[in-house]
């Protein structure tokens, strides 16, 4: 078995996400992506999904963007340009530990994934790393 390079072992992990949404960057008429379809094998879907991306796509999915840029944590005010500026150049994942409220997180997060996955060129969602502390768990 060949041995699969860093590139393409988060370009699996990518694809694996992309399984659970809908793909509304596509129109019915147009044969579903290779990358979204979970019956290729891995080899064909990180193969197409890398062919499709920009450098900058690939810059993107490196670099973890940050929950404050898109919600104000202390009123829970939305910034819909703080999230397309974000997710432009910090797609990949993005941080949300913060005391506040759970609902503003998921709401933060339910905005931000939806953002990527309709408003983007290749729909990828991004992971979410959150770092709870006793304080979050007490708020």
């Amino acid at each position: 078995m060949r041995q699969i390079s860093v590139s393409a072992t988060i370009a699996i992990a990518i694809a694996g996400f992309c399984d659970a949404t809908t793909d509304r960057n596509i129109n019915d008429s147009t044969a579903r992506l290779i990358y979204k379809d979970p019956s290729k094998s891995v080899e064909a879907r990180v193969s197409d999904l890398l062919s499709r991306m920009t450098i900058e796509d690939k810059t993107a999915q490196l670099v973890q963007g940050d929950f404050t840029n898109w919600i104000n944590t202390t009123s829970n005010a939305f910034n819909y340009s703080g999230l397309v500026e974000n997710m432009a150049t910090k797609a990949g994942s993005f941080y949300v530990g913060y005391a506040v409220p759970q609902q503003w997180i998921a709401d933060g997060i339910r905005k931000a994934q939806d953002y990527l996955v309709h408003n983007t060129t290749l729909g990828i969602p991004a992971f979410v790393s959150l770092f709870r502390t006793e304080l979050m768990r007490n708020f």
